[in-house]
């Protein structure tokens, strides 16, 4: 028996699926010569750089791979799995969103790959002259947030609460967004003075045109982000691997150099 076959035995009798999984992509499981397995990983918005970067690496390893993508926020990506939406595996920007799906029973134990942490953007020559986080209280500055059921509308909500100016704060929203990926654009459009995002969301792109005030330590949230492989994906061997990818010192790599910490 070959050394693929006797993998893919192995994997179908319990065996360690972590060695199996990565070993069975390199030997085209899931189609003949010259196939490629699809992978779909459903993606916080938060993440995009970081998982395009880290799906190309994965094909680079796993030349019998095709991850695809399918990005939105947390919050929709959980309702489209609980709803029956095909996928492999699930990356959240946040517990509430994952819980929702294990809740449904599509994914057993999620592991915490990667965290983030708010910042307060604020477009080119800070035209809302805000100085700390603080003044995000000030009467009749332009301030947009993620509605509170996306994780960056929930985080932003927490931090308000702990640096003592929610409600103050919260009078001077003028547009809650699906996604931090759309609060950060309303910012670097000038169409708010200033947002809550992600510190991973001011990166090169962004940088000539918004500017960036810190959250004191005390008052900012430590964002966790949780992925588990789909309990009735059809690929659980291809979802182990890139799972296991994404915890690798190459996957681990990859998430820092687009800002994200560690777990």
């Amino acid at each position: 028996m070959s050394i693929c076959k006797r993998i893919r035995a192995a994997t179908g009798r319990g065996a360690l699926l972590s060695l199996a999984s990565l070993l069975f992509l390199s030997c085209g499981g899931g189609g003949g010569q010259g196939t490629r397995t699809e992978i779909i990983v459903f993606t916080a918005g938060s993440l995009t750089e970081a998982f395009r970067e880290i799906a190309s690496a994965f094909e680079t390893v796993h030349p019998g791979a095709r991850v695809t993508l399918n990005l939105a926020g947390s919050h929709t990506l959980a309702t489209q799995i609980v709803e029956g939406a095909p996928a492999d595996l699930f990356a959240s920007a946040n517990r509430a969103q994952m819980d929702r799906v294990i809740d449904a029973g599509r994914i057993g134990e999620p592991v915490s790959f990667a965290t983030n942490r708010l910042i307060v953007l604020v477009p080119a020559g800070n035209p809302g002259a805000v100085e700390t986080a603080a003044d995000l209280a000030r009467p009749g500055l332009r301030l947009v947030v993620g509605v509170p059921g996306v994780p960056a509308g929930a985080y932003a909500l927490e931090a308000l609460d702990r640096l003592g100016i929610r409600e103050e704060a919260e009078r001077n929203v003028v547009s809650r967004e699906e996604t931090v990926k759309a609060v950060a654009a309303k910012v670097f459009l000038g169409e708010a003075e200033a947002g809550i995002v992600f510190a991973t969301d001011a990166n090169v792109e962004t940088a000539s045109r918004t500017e960036v005030i810190e959250i004191p330590e005390g008052a900012n949230v430590r964002a966790r982000y949780w992925a588990g492989a789909l309990t009735d994906t059809p690929r659980p061997e291809e979802a182990r691997a890139f799972l296991d990818f994404l915890l690798s010192p190459e996957g681990q790599a990859l998430l820092e150099a687009h800002g994200f910490g560690t777990p």
